[in-house]
């Protein structure tokens, strides 16, 4: 397995270095008009109550009050452990709430409550830790062992704990796009075309978590198609199948407790644009603390980071991303910005592969002008 580079080691290989010159200038012109986009929209905070510092880095310090999102999620547990049912339960929560009864996507699918409500509070803290840290240190040793030089891979590993240990923080040990978003992270770490297996039972965890994981599910099931991986392909199959079948069942379910005077939700289809993911990135991830414009010039740049890293998970990773981010373009209200915790863990880590993938591009794109970082002659 390959080390770790010193400092004055070559750079790490870019996707963007064997270019021509006409997609290398499609790719710049593609990024500048993604970051002059998001300058010239308004960023404004997107969910109730955001405060300048993110309003989701925000909520995990405030206290728990009835109508909060959190105060539910323990409501629900603390039922399921005097012995409640889960859906009779969080029918009664959810009314005593205000909240929606239907659709029955309105209700979050049982299984992080009912595990949660298993073990001791302490316990599912030290859980969600442990899976913040195996992401980190799974993390680290991938791109180690791809030979990502030093420094960018202590880069690296400093933003994917800048990334995750957000959502692990321990009030939100109830919320399941914490458990999702970091068994998708871990699942892209340990993937391989011939060990896949345990990659593809993180995901059917994070897909029983939250259903927002099956984009994934199916990007890593399509990936694997076009590859020609047939027993791969067939394992993400039989996952979506059996994610079919507990939604099936979940919402039979609902069906048994929910009123015919229960109020419904408005629905998710409110197209919000790239401005919405900018948004939505600053109140759930540590951008929130940093200066408006900022966050419109580095999530392109990140997003440039992965495309630009070589290997099939670091692709993966960057279509996972850009699929996510534009599903958000489209789906979601405001309230609903929370959603894009799904790919907090993994977005700004590309930032690490940046400084040579803009080298490489730029250099690709101008003949004739060597780039600072290619490899002499």
């Amino acid at each position: 397995m390959a080390t770790a580079a010193t400092p004055s080691a070559q750079p790490m290989p870019s996707r963007f270095a064997a270019l021509s010159a006409g997609p290398a200038r499609l790719i710049l012109a593609l990024w500048l008009a993604l970051c002059l986009l998001g300058l010239a929209q308004s960023i404004g905070p997107i969910g109730p109550g955001a405060a300048s510092s993110g309003s989701f880095t925000a909520a995990v310090q405030q206290p728990e009050a009835s109508g909060d999102d959190l105060f539910l999620y323990n409501s629900i547990i603390d039922r399921l452990r005097i012995g409640d049912a889960y859906y009779p339960a969080t029918a009664t929560l959810l009314r005593d709430n205000n909240y929606p009864l239907r659709p029955f996507l309105t209700f979050r699918l049982p299984t992080l409550a009912i595990l949660l409500a298993a073990i001791p509070g302490w316990f599912g803290t030290a859980l969600l830790a442990a899976l913040c840290a195996a992401t980190i240190l799974a993390w680290t040793l991938r791109l180690g062992g791809e030979g990502v030089p030093e420094r960018p891979l202590m880069v690296a590993s400093l933003l994917l704990l800048g990334g995750s240990i957000t959502l692990a923080a321990p009030r939100l040990i109830c919320f399941h796009e914490s458990w999702a978003a970091l068994l998708i992270a871990l699942s892209l770490a340990l993937h391989q075309p011939n060990r896949w297996g345990p990659s593809v039972g993180l995901a059917l965890l994070a897909l029983l978590i939250r259903e927002l994981a099956l984009p994934f599910v199916l990007l890593m099931g399509s990936a694997a198609l076009w590859q020609r991986r047939w027993r791969e392909a067939a394992a993400w199959a039989a996952t979506v199948a059996l994610f079919a079948v507990a939604l099936a069942l979940h919402a039979q379910a609902v069906a048994t407790v929910v009123l015919a005077g229960d109020p419904a939700s408005p629905g998710w289809v409110e197209p919000g644009g790239w401005a919405r993911v900018l948004s939505a990135l600053r109140e759930a991830s540590l951008l929130g603390y940093l200066p408006v414009p900022t966050t419109a010039l580095l999530v392109p740049l990140a997003l440039l980071g992965w495309y630009a890293r070589p290997g099939a998970n670091a692709m993966l990773v960057a279509l996972h991303l850009t699929g996510f981010a534009f599903m958000m373009t489209l789906l979601g209200r405001p309230q609903n910005y929370y959603w894009i915790a799904m790919i907090v863990p993994l977005f700004l880590t590309g930032l690490a592969f940046a400084p040579s993938a803009l080298s490489h591009l730029w250099h690709a794109a101008t003949p004739g002008r060597r780039s600072p970082l290619a490899k002499p002659g």
